[in-house]
């Protein structure tokens, strides 16, 4: 140890000696084998002769605990010759021939099964400069029947990476392309362009500017959507980013270059504007948000949950939280809270109820956030970005007080309050993903929704083509009649389903649900390649229309692109379907008191009675209740008939102008997101309002 100056406390001393032993033996006896053993578990077995060649064996564990196994194989020199890495999923073998220059100039790649069978192989050409520096690495990747699925082309300046290439083949026989360019430092991504197949049409990314590793794969700065000829322009999305990377707006254009549509993502305003999910599994809150989002009604609702404080921050109120906690620490809603040593608790204790139902968004974690738009929030609105947030904190208090009260928490699926999302994403620390609408509504709104809960086990997984239509995966496919049966206090029987797709039916006659915040479960598929469905989910998206014979659904993906949905489709694909009915005065609801713990479902299927009244501002006394189910004008026109005056489209348009006149603040417009509705009058429901004496 004197040698090298070092004592018996010295770090790494034993190390050294044990280098420098090995060189000795090495010296003397022309070999050596040494074993060691690694702080992180790994046992390194080296076997050396003296002209550099040998094996070194590395063999340690992965994340579940099974072993891999990795051999080198060194020529003279100690050149690397060969590398087999194997481990439960079965081989890889790298073999490495060299060129003059003492560097690998072919790499073949095999990869094995756990049986030996071939499964792809990928061969890598390296070239190199006069000065020895690389200047292009080529790959070709095959599969087992030998065709190239993929191959890439590296290109380096002064030994760093400067361009990358790679095309690759699906099963589909489609093909995807991405080119990379990088700054002078070899590291820093300066531009992607990505060409790709979407739901079965092509797409063009682009991306530059700031925070390009956080929003790659979800915010380009231009990406173009082709027809299924490939060729034809069928839509131009260009998104605006500021300094930072964050967007701020983003304008659609039509295949003809023309502007269609133009959004301003650039502050909060008041307005839960559109928003698109990213890669975070909260369908369910966007849904919930984006059906609150539809009527004024529900629009209002959001806005009082919102503050602004006088540091720029905001505050935002859950009022649905305050009611859980309430129920949680009394036991009123009969809950039976499992734990996971087995007990059914009937409530918790105050100070382990950690439920708030306020939460405060700095400005430093609404910037943070922004940034990560797409990528682990929702991009678009900030006012939805917003409820993201504090969602999040919320969801982060059910879980500590999940893990303080030793709760059992895949069984708080239906429990308010303890709603959490699946294991899988806690585990990881999400908790945001995964959850379900009708609880996120009853979060936000503290009103309680009628449900219809099936079992998605058998339900029929929907794909999704390149305009965001849904569809079965063909006509045989259809849900088991057991599983629509499964009944969660009876919510679940099938006539429950149809009860509320009627209740959907007549609020839609004026020609839209506005007196509900509507959300449909159904298991989706993540790609639709060349008409085969790939992978599949749960999946919330909110209703807007329900007719006899369609479904009109929004997708959290591309809430603007709406579509419908035949209704035989709808309900064969449909494993949840929740009503809440709505205005702008916030309730606590009181909870359902059933075996299951505390629902956001009402007692016995029976929805609360919505308050819809809104003064007219008149001296008329009100002589008319607005039902539900009945359009303005169906109104306008059975009075007529009821004066005896015929009610022409002439005289339907003077009554109307009548009938405004007397009720000035009664008749509503339309100024929500969807553009087919723009401008459309209506009436609230249970509204008090003055038919008068129509003269003609």
């Amino acid at each position: 140890m004197q040698i090298f100056g070092l004592t018996p406390q010295s770090k790494n001393a034993d190390k050294i000696v044990e280098q420098f032993q090995s060189i000795v033996q090495r010296a003397a006896t022309g070999s050596s084998q040494t074993t060691t053993t690694t702080e992180n578990g790994e046992t390194i077995t080296n076997s050396f002769n003296a002209d550099g060649s040998g094996t070194r064996v590395v063999i340690g564990k992965d994340k579940d605990g099974k072993e891999i196994k990795q051999t080198y194989t060194f020529g003279k020199g100690h050149l690397l010759e060969k590398m087999v890495r194997q481990n439960a999923t079965g081989t890889l073998t790298n073999d490495y021939t060299y060129g003059e220059n003492k560097k690998p100039s072919i790499i073949n790649q095999t990869l094995q099964d756990t049986k030996g069978k071939i499964t792809s192989t990928i061969v890598q050409k390296l070239e190199y400069n006069e000065n020895n520096e690389l200047i292009t690495r080529s790959s070709e990747q095959k599969d087992s029947s030998g065709k190239t699925i993929m191959n890439q082309k590296n290109e380096y300046v002064n030994g760093k990476l400067s361009k990358a290439t790679k095309n690759e083949i699906d099963k589909a026989g489609k093909k995807s392309q991405t080119i990379q360019t990088y700054e002078a430092d070899g590291k820093t991504l300066k531009t992607l362009d990505k060409t790709y197949y979407r739901r079965g049409a092509i797409y063009k990314d682009h991306y530059e500017g700031a925070n390009l590793k956080n929003r790659l794969g979800y915010l380009p700065s231009e990406r173009i959507a082709y027809e299924n000829d490939g060729k034809t322009i069928k839509q131009v999305i260009k998104n605006q980013f500021n300094e930072n990377g964050i967007l701020i707006g983003r304008e659609e254009y039509n295949k003809d270059g023309k502007l269609v549509d133009k959004k301003d993502f650039s502050k909060v305003d008041g307005h839960f504007d559109t928003s698109y999910q990213g890669g975070r599994g909260d369908c369910y809150l966007l849904a919930a948000i984006n059906s609150l989002s539809e009527t004024e009604a529900g629009e209002k609702l959001l806005q009082q949950n919102v503050k602004k404080n006088n540091d720029g921050s905001y505050t935002i109120t859950f009022p649905g939280v305050s009611t859980a906690r309430k129920t949680l620490i009394s036991g009123e809603g009969g809950a039976k809270i499992p734990t996971e040593d087995g007990k059914n608790l009937d409530k918790l204790p105050e100070d382990k109820v950690y439920l708030t139902g306020n939460y405060t968004i700095t400005a430093e974690e609404l910037e943070k956030a922004s940034k990560l738009a797409g990528k682990r929030y929702s991009s678009g609105d900030k006012d939805v970005l917003l409820l993201e947030l504090a969602y999040e904190k919320y969801r982060g208090e059910v879980m500590d007080t999940i893990k303080d009260n030793n709760i059992k928490q895949k069984d708080t699926l239906l429990i308010a309050g303890l709603d959490m999302g699946l294991e899988p994403y806690t585990d990881r620390g999400d908790y945001l993903s995964s959850g379900k609408g009708e609880s996120a509504l009853f979060i936000i709104t503290g009103k309680q929704a009628e449900s219809f809960n099936g079992n998605n086990k058998n339900a029929p997984t929907c794909y999704v083509d390149s305009e965001f239509n849904m569809h079965l995966p063909d006509e045989n496919n259809t849900v088991n009649a057991k599983a629509m049966y499964t009944s969660i206090n009876g919510v679940g029987r099938r006539d429950n389903l149809d009860k509320l797709l009627n209740k959907l039916r007549t609020d839609s006659k004026d020609g839209k649900v506005d007196n509900y915040a509507a959300i449909a479960g159904m298991k989706v598929s993540s790609q639709e390649v060349n008409g085969k469905i790939i992978g599949g989910g749960g999946h919330a998206l909110n209703i807007l229309k329900v007719t006899d014979k369609t479904v009109t659904l929004s997708n959290p993906w591309s809430p603007e692109d709406t579509f419908e949905m035949p209704i035989s489709d709808f309900k064969k694909a449909a494993y949840h379907l929740s009503l809440t009915q709505i205005d702008n005065k916030p309730v606590q609801s009181s909870q359902s008191n059933t075996s299951q713990g505390i629902h956001t479902t009402p007692p016995n299927g029976q929805q609360a009675q919505a308050n819809n009244d809104k003064p007219t501002n008149n001296t008329n006394k009100p002589n008319y209740t607005v039902p539900k189910g009945m359009g303005y004008t169906a109104i306008i026109k059975n009075a007529l008939i009821k004066q005896g005056i015929d009610p022409t489209k002439e005289n339907i348009q003077k009554a109307k102008a009548q009938f405004e006149q007397a009720n000035p603040d009664a008749v509503q417009t339309y100024n929500g997101k969807k553009q087919a509705w723009k401008g459309n009058k209506f009436l609230y429901v249970n509204a008090q309002v003055f038919i008068p004496d129509f003269k003609m």
